[in-house]
Formats: C-alpha cells, structure tokens, sequence
C-alpha cells in the first residue's frame, strides 16, 4: 500500500462517526494505544496524548463483566475476530454501555502487528430497551385488557388480561386484525364512525360485543385512539 493510500486510510479512521482505536500486539506491554480517532477520545473523554501508549484496561471498572474480557483475551492471544458489550468507564468515572469488535492486523508474512477495534457507545439504547421493558411490564400488569395494533390494523402487542378474555394465544394474536373478535352484531354505521374517530386522531369510545375464540360473545367497553410518531 502506497503512501497516498495510508493517507488517505488514516483520514477515513480519524474522521469516522464509529469510535475507532489501533493498538499494539505487544501483550506484554498490555496492548498499548497507538491511534484513536476524535469519536473514540469523545466516547471515552480522554485526548489521543493520554491514550497513546496506554493499556485500554484503564476504561474497565466494577460493573465491566469479566466473562466478556476473558473472552477477549482469549481471542487476542489466538488471533481471532471479537465481538463484544460491556460496561466501561469514562476519564471522568461516569460508566458507558459499549460494543465493539477487534481484527487483528498482520504483516506480509501474516505476523499480527497490530489490532484494530469499532466501538459504539450503546448506553442511550441500552436506556430506551429499559424503558420498553419497564412500559411492557406495566402494561402485562395492568387489569384492563389492552391491545396495540399498527397503521395498517396488524396486532403487534395484546397484554396479559386480553389474552385471558379473548381466549386467544399471543401468537395467534400478533400479525391478525381485530376482525377476528367481531361479532357481528355491530352495523355499518358503528365501524363507520369508528374509522372516522381514528382518521381525525380522535378517541373512540363504545361498548363492544366481542366474540372470543371459544366463540362465546362478552361486552367490552372500549376505548380506541390513534397514537401518531
């Protein structure tokens, strides 16, 4: 590779949205820090002076999962590709969620020289994935039934308390459409009015006459809204 193209490949790692870092494969000397690109320093809060030469063991603490580094270990002193998350930590101490991948660089006699890591700070979708699990978890819990369906009226979640009065399965719920529960006993004009509450982003609320799978009919007073992005 010439001179024009390790310019032109440095300026790629240093101006990449991904945290990228190259190290040594000097293991002795703890894999050193060779080069870090402005993603990777804004990740960690550390600048490239206070990397380079530096053990990236520096960025684990108490809640980085050990398992995950003796598998990383074990893929550096064999040479083979990693991928991982775990938690590590800032200069500042505040912890991050982090992903990444190692592949190890080698020479033209296939010697490993150097390895190269793309990392992802995963924490603000690790936050969002607790929040829908908390969300779920009170809507599993709550008494009312509750179903969720999509813009083009496909279930995609139905709660605990709805499962037990439609008598259905969660997998015989998610991908069909409400119309499995008409009972016919509603005219024209009650899912007109529906159709048009939706498209005006208005609530709709009636007493339904359900039918569940067994075929039994129930009452259900419904509330229905459109939930607009």
């Amino acid at each position: 590779m010439g001179s024009s193209e390790l310019s032109l490949l440095k300026m790629a790692i240093m101006q990449s949205w991904n945290a990228v870092v190259i190290t040594s494969a000097d293991r002795a000397a703890g894999y050193p820090v060779k080069i870090a690109n402005p993603a990777f320093c804004q990740m960690t809060g550390y600048a490239i002076d206070e990397l380079y030469g530096q053990s990236l063991k520096m960025l684990q603490g108490p809640a980085t999962d050990q398992e995950v580094i003796n598998r990383l270990r074990s893929c550096l002193t064999s040479g083979e590709y990693f991928e991982g998350m775990t938690t590590n930590y800032r200069k500042d101490g505040s912890p991050y969620l982090v992903r990444w991948n190692i592949s190890p660089v080698r020479d033209e006699v296939g010697d490993i020289t150097h390895f190269v890591s793309v990392q992802q700070d995963m924490t603000a979708y690790a936050k969002v994935e607790d929040t829908s699990k908390i969300l779920g978890q009170a809507l599993d819990a709550a008494a009312e039934p509750i179903l969720v369906t999509d813009a083009h009226a496909k279930i995609i979640y139905a709660n605990q308390s709805f499962i037990q009065v439609s008598g259905y399965e969660e997998s015989e719920l998610i991908g069909n459409t409400p119309t499995l529960f008409k009972s016919g006993l509603h005219d024209d004009d009650f899912y007109k009015n529906l159709k048009a509450s939706l498209m005006t982003a208005k609530t709709f609320q009636a007493i339904f006459i359900n039918k569940r799978k067994d075929g039994t009919l129930y009452h259900s007073e419904q509330s229905i809204s459109a939930i607009k992005a």
